[in-house]
């Protein structure tokens, strides 16, 4: 434009000349100070336009624009009126409110008229934040769309529309004045050419400032779409704008790679390959929730996807938001979310819930067996004694209801037990021991025990060794038998008539000082269903009619479990309903080789040992026992094969020293086959009949057969070592089993002082220890024993049995007073605690207060007079 202005500026000026230089010079003087006049009245219009009705304008555009979102915000709630919902939107319209006072305040300032309309929108403003307050404030609207709806008509609405009213009027007033210095503006145009330059100037001044305007704002749009971009980038959920004209996505979030695993150029190229990696079931409801229109609710489906990258099962949420445009759907916004972790997490709250109700009603169950549990053996308690009472001439009643009380007592008591080792358990109480122990005595007393009690009900028991060399072991005993024996008790019981019982123990190489043990009990009973083996091991389960049927806790195989965890073993069931259930429990134990060195064994190491068993696990397990003691071993599984093996042997300048021959066997047994090899080999070569527990039977046709001696299963290295070293003559060797409840106790030099404040518990420890000559003297309380002991002469006492709950002065008390004497007996005299809490914790404060042992209630009383006899042997030594 400067240009051709000043080019025919220039034509002008040559066609003049020089002779009309100075005409031009005076119009331009004139000009320019008509220009100057005009120029400052124009400024001073553009002025006042800028200044008060263009400020005015935007601002009333500015406060609209605000109302109008705080409406939308309001309006929303009519239809999501969720605490949520209310919460977002008081955060809305307050960040709004803010702006539309400055906009108000700013239209009071600019606006030029004097008929009072800006006060008016400004109290109109006011007024609509505070209905819009009260009306987020009332609690009552919370989850009310219609009073929401009610109260936006009658209080909200109303204001809406005036404050637009009343923003048209103050625009067209502005309007109006703008319009007028439009006109005066345009007067001046006319009437001098340089106004029109000025005004042409302004319009240039005017088209800068708007592309400033527009070039600002764009750089305000592209920072929004870029923190948009990066917003959906970060955020968890896929967004799609999907043109619903064109069919096509205008715009996928970067994340969607992250999320999907598919990249948005993947969608470019193939809009539908999302459905390629869902199931169908997916796909059809989604087609036919944007076909049907349910996607205009904004409706929500859960939708399975398998994820392209891994192949993992993905749960995906999808969300649609439509957008419409003069009531003609134009575009969704549609968003997907990964929700397989929330589905996750709610399915294992779901699955914690079955189970919790589960196991309250498995409580419930409990509670009504523990009732009959408990008042049955307590019936037969109570009335055998009441039998017994009235039988007292009757000895063979009074024994029978003596035998029964005693049998119904046992059975009250592992009822208990059971009941306190599970209290223990879930309350991280039940510690295991670490102490040194026989193993083999241990196998030998249980496989005595369930031989005996399969043999009198109709069952059979055996019990398979296989490479069980290390006897002496470090553990809890007291624990390991518990397990057993509940795993055995179950076999038993739920074994029918004729069936058998199997415990097979397999004990691997020492490795690092341990042991790992292998232990198998097998029944042939009813098994279990595949249903209830996901559960056996959990507290208060019992099968369908098995509590009814069978009776027991149903603590069992929890407690035994439990204690397999702690001692770091493992324990598996195998089972199928009709066909008998195998339980297999893993536990690793430490050597003892802290006690006496092992015997030496090299005077058996020029030994040729032959054994014979139709069981291969069994002629395994000896063969390897054997060997370890550096014996030369064969094993076959017949007598007819063993005849031959002897024979061979003979001619061949190798014969067997030694033959270990099983009794019972298929076709030729135990007998007939040594009855063959004293016909081969003469008396020679010492035979030892192998025998299941007891040989009383067979013991005078083995010997007449030419059987040298007898060893009985289980067959442990120790005892096959002496049973060798007596055939050949160089130990005397006792067939008869130790009778550890036979043993007697001589303590008629001895004499305890017993603390006790119930006279019944009192009587029944002075008459258990009556047989062993013992002097008792008693004492009810700790204060009375503290007194009693130290009235007494020093070294009267030999023990003190102290009951730990007493009236007065309890035992902790009384043991840390006697303790506290100064008396030399008084520091060495073994005092033993004697209570009913049987916990390890209990045992801990015990000996915390200076006590030596713990008797756990009811008394045994075999571990009682051991007790005694461990203390009395160290005073003597």
């Amino acid at each position: 434009m400067k240009k051709k202005t000043t080019k025919p500026k220039g034509r002008f000026q040559d066609r003049i000349g020089k002779t009309g230089s100075f005409l031009v010079c005076v119009f331009a003087v004139i000009f320019m100070l008509i220009s100057i006049t005009g120029v400052g009245s124009l400024d001073k219009s553009i002025d006042m336009i800028l200044k008060h009705p263009f400020t005015v304008t935007m601002e009333v555009n500015n406060a609209t624009n605000t109302v109008s979102e705080m409406r939308m915000r309001m309006e929303q709630l009519i239809n999501y009126s969720m605490p949520a919902d209310f919460e977002i939107a008081q955060r809305a319209i307050s960040g709004l409110e803010p702006a539309l006072e400055k906009s108000l305040d700013s239209i009071e300032t600019n606006y030029l008229g004097t008929d009072g309309a800006a006060q008016r929108l400004k109290d109109t403003g006011a007024q609509i934040i505070d209905a819009q307050e009260a009306l987020l404030a009332n609690p009552e609207n919370v989850n009310n769309n219609s009073r929401i709806e009610r109260d936006m008509a009658e209080n909200v609405s109303v204001l809406y529309d005036s404050f637009m009213e009343e923003s048209d009027g103050i625009v067209s007033y502005e309007q109006k004045v703008i319009n007028d210095f439009n006109n005066e503006s345009s007067s001046l145009t006319r009437n001098n050419t340089v106004l029109v330059v000025l005004l042409t100037a302004v319009i240039i001044l005017v088209s800068v400032y708007f592309r400033y305007a527009v070039g600002k704002k764009n750089q305000e749009i592209y920072y929004r779409e870029n923190l948009f971009s990066q917003l959906s980038d970060k955020i968890d959920d896929v967004i799609f704008i999907v043109d619903m004209e064109k069919g096509k996505s205008e715009f996928i979030s970067p994340n969607s790679a992250r999320i999907l695993g598919i990249d948005q150029a993947a969608f470019v190229e193939n809009e539908n390959i999302l459905y390629s990696y869902m199931d169908e079931d997916s796909v059809m409801r989604i087609r036919e929730a944007f076909l049907n229109g349910e996607m205009g609710n904004n409706a929500e489906l859960e939708i399975k996807l398998n994820h392209p990258k891994d192949g993992s099962e993905r749960w995906m949420m999808m969300r649609a938001y439509p957008i419409m445009a003069d009531g003609i759907l134009q575009r969704y916004i549609v968003s997907i979310t990964d929700v397989t972790e929330s589905r996750r997490t709610r399915q294992i709250l779901t699955d914690s819930l079955v189970a919790s109700r589960r196991i309250n009603e498995a409580e419930k169950a409990f509670l009504s067996r523990m009732s009959h549990e408990i008042r049955t053996p307590m019936n037969t308690i109570i009335g055998m004694t009441t039998i017994a009472a009235n039988a007292l001439d009757n000895k063979e009643k009074v024994a029978d209801c003596l035998y029964k009380i005693a049998y119904s007592s046992r059975h009250l008591l592992g009822i208990i037990n059971d009941v306190l080792d599970m209290s223990a358990i879930e309350s991280g109480k039940l510690v295991m021991k670490n102490d040194p122990f026989d193993f083999g005595e241990m196998i030998e007393e249980i496989a005595s025990l369930y031989h005996t009690q399969c043999e009198s009900q109709g069952k059979s028991f055996d019990l398979k060794l296989v490479g069980v060399a290390e006897e002496k072991l470090i553990g809890d005993e007291r624990k390991l038998n518990q397990i057993l024996l509940n795993l055995l008790s179950n076999a038993v019981k739920f074994t029918p008539d004729g069936g058998h019982v199997l415990l097979s123990i397999r004990q691997r190489p020492v490795r690092e000082g341990k042991v790992h043990m292998t232990f198998t009990v097998k029944d042939a009973g009813i098994g279990m269903d595949e249903a209830f083996l996901n559960r056996v091991f959990e507290p208060f389960e019992q099968g369908e009619n098995i509590a009814g049927k069978y009776g027991g806790s149903g603590l069992g195989l929890a407690i035994t479990k439990n204690m397999i965890g702690l001692m770091g073993g493992d324990i598996s069931v195998q089972s199928k309903q009709g066909e008998g259930t195998t339980f297999s429990v893993e536990i690793s134990l430490q050597v003892d080789d802290t006690g006496e060195k092992k015997e030496e064994r090299n005077d058996l190491r020029d030994l040729h040992v032959l054994v014979v068993d139709d069981d291969e696990d069994t002629c395994e397990h000896v063969a390897i026992l054997l060997e370890r003691m550096g014996i030369r071993t064969q094993w076959v599984l017949s007598g007819a094969a063993a005849a031959e093996q002897v024979e061979a042997a003979q001619h061949g300048k190798d014969a067997f020293d030694i033959c270990l021959i099983d009794w019972k066997m298929p076709g030729m047994d135990g007998i007939e086959t040594t009855r063959k090899i004293r016909e081969i080999t003469g008396k020679d070569s010492p035979v030892i009949i192998i025998s299941a527990y007891d040989w009383q039977s067979i013991e005078k046709d083995a010997r007449a057969a030419g059987a040298n001696a007898f060893i009985s299963k289980p067959m442990l290295q120790s005892s096959i070592y002496n049973v060798l070293l007596f055939v050949i003559g160089k130990r005397d060797f006792c067939h008869e089993k130790k009778d550890k409840d036979g043993e007697t106790f001589d303590f008629s030099n001895k004499r305890i002082l017993l603390v006790e404040d119930n006279e019944m518990n009192m009587e029944i420890v002075t008459e258990l220890l009556a047989p062993t000559g013992i002097a008792i003297e008693t004492a009810i309380n700790g204060r009375e024993a503290v007194e009693q002991f130290n009235s007494s002469p020093q070294g009267h006492y030999d023990a003190i049995l102290m009951d730990v709950q007493m009236p007065v002065m309890d035992g902790y008390q009384a043991t840390r007073e006697i303790r506290a004497e100064e008396r030399a007996d008084a520091a060495e005299i073994p005092i033993i605690a004697m209570t009913a809490n049987a916990f390890s914790e209990d045992v801990a404060a015990s000996l915390a207060t200076g006590m030596n042992d713990h008797i756990a209630k009811p008394i045994d009383i075999v571990a009682m007079n051991r007790t005694l006899f461990k203390f009395f042997s160290r005073k003597k030594k």
